[in-house]
């Protein structure tokens, strides 16, 4: 494959546009943006590139930033020179650098899963495939079960990234709330929605939501789609397999994905949402839930929901479950995938890069990711008498019960703006789902 070998359509397009932004932003944006950490090898020491996708909050970097400490410390003489990227374009934008032979690559990456980020890669030979160290240093029984065949989905013929974390989107509500009200945790989605009327009619507003750039609303339209895969005539699972593998065995436009649309368009049309969700971001909504005045937030936890709930300390306890199913007693499909993928790149220090990923995957890890709020992918054996944050043992409880489904986060930035922009459009009122539907198919085909 030639060294230019360029990323898919839909990521080239955006690489460009991003490209375009950082000519006219200056350097200060990317400043902020992207961050290095400096330590220099010493001596003969032997120095280690790693580039890091973030959110770029403040616990993710000091996680990553005391996990290179601790690894350094580890092994005397070894440097990690770690490059933060604060979000997927500036990792895109680096990436492509990189294919087109503009840059160098990385000796490893904790990066994204998404097939515009690892495909013309994988194609132009430069990932190895970590199939034979997964065996040799029995990675797949550290790991939790089903997290390496999750991620195989995509990429058949080898094991080209390691999952360090699960992502686990659910209801995060206030305890004192429901011990006050009487409330007990919805077992189907019925009962989720009384919970919603009742909250309402009590004076409560019930679900802290954001709208301002669609990402929560997606988040809830997860939620509501798998809780409908049920409804096809061939099991969830086989149906996400063809998804995330990029032949889809389902159109977008087919009933899970466009009841789910239309419920939240309900959900809007009976003011369960504050009245400005709108021109909310996530994390005025999650402060919003932090300070009281909603019940209950649909999302995603981690390290991010710390740090706003530092600024914010809430002065109740935080409760998790997982949204539940459409029928009571069913095991719940929850809006879930493992997530910052460790990857390594042929090279002279693959090996070493390999023996990194190796100490990251240490049991020994687990504690300080989940007092981190991150759920980890390893498996969480022994942490009996770690101090965790209710709703941390909460959403640990809850992987043992659920099945993880649809969180497409390997969806390129193009299509998943596709279905952002659309979802707004739908709860507000202003377009169909037949018709946002259409164009997310549309988009999905042309981005394959």
């Amino acid at each position: 494959m030639p060294a230019g070998r360029a990323l898919p359509r839909a990521a080239s397009r955006l690489v460009s546009l991003a490209a375009a932004g950082v000519l006219t932003l200056g350097a200060i944006a990317g400043m902020q943006s992207c961050d290095r950490y400096t330590a220099a090898p010493t001596g003969r020491g032997e120095a280690l590139t790693l580039w890091y996708l973030s959110s770029g909050d403040h616990h993710e970097k000091r996680y990553a930033d005391e996990m290179v400490r601790r690894y350094e410390q580890a092994h005397p003489g070894v440097k990690v020179l770690v490059t933060y990227y604060n979000s997927l374009d500036d990792y895109l934008r680096a990436l492509q650098g990189a294919v087109e032979g503009r840059a160098v690559f990385p000796d490893l990456a904790r990066g994204d899963q998404g097939s515009h980020s690892v495909d013309a890669v994988i194609e132009q030979g430069r990932l190895l495939d970590l199939t034979a160290a997964a065996t040799e240093r029995g990675w797949r029984a550290r790991l939790r079960p089903g997290m390496l065949e999750y991620l195989d989905r995509r990429y058949t013929g080898g094991t080209y990234l390691i999952p360090s974390r699960i992502h686990l989107s659910g209801v995060f509500y206030n305890r004192q709330v429901f011990e006050r009200l009487g409330l007990g945790i919805p077992a189907s989605e019925g009962e989720f929605e009384a919970l919603l009327e009742g909250l309402k009619r009590r004076g409560q507003m019930p679900l802290a939501l954001s709208g301002d750039t669609g990402e929560q609303l997606l988040h809830s339209w997860y939620a509501l789609v798998n809780n409908r895969l049920e409804s096809l005539d061939r099991p969830p699972a086989e149906v996400l397999d063809a998804l995330f593998a990029g032949r889809p065995t389902i159109s977008f436009d087919s009933p899970p994905f466009r009841l789910a649309a239309e419920k939240l368009r309900e959900w809007a049309g009976r003011g369960y949402f504050p009245r400005d969700y709108q021109r909310l971001s996530a994390p005025e909504a999650f402060d919003r839930f932090l300070d009281g005045e909603a019940a209950l937030y649909l999302g995603l936890g981690g390290s991010w929901a710390q740090d706003r709930a530092q600024l914010h300390p809430p002065q109740f306890v935080i409760g998790f479950f997982p949204f539940p199913p459409a029928t009571p007693g069913a095991r719940a499909t929850a809006t879930g995938a493992p997530t910052g993928v460790w990857q390594v790149f042929k090279g002279p220090r693959q090996e070493r890069a390999v023996e990194l990923i190796d100490w990251m995957l240490n049991p020994e890890i687990v504690p300080f990711m989940l007092q981190s709020q991150n759920l980890p992918a390893l498996r969480v054996d022994g942490v009996r008498g770690l101090s965790l944050a209710p709703h941390v043992a909460d959403e640990l409880a809850a992987l043992e019960r659920v099945e993880l489904g649809i969180f497409y986060d390997n969806a390129s930035p193009s299509l998943r703006s596709e279905m952002r922009q659309g979802l707004r459009r739908v709860v507000e009122g202003e377009m169909p789902a037949r018709r946002f539907l259409a164009e997310v198919e549309a988009a999905f085909q042309q981005d394959r």
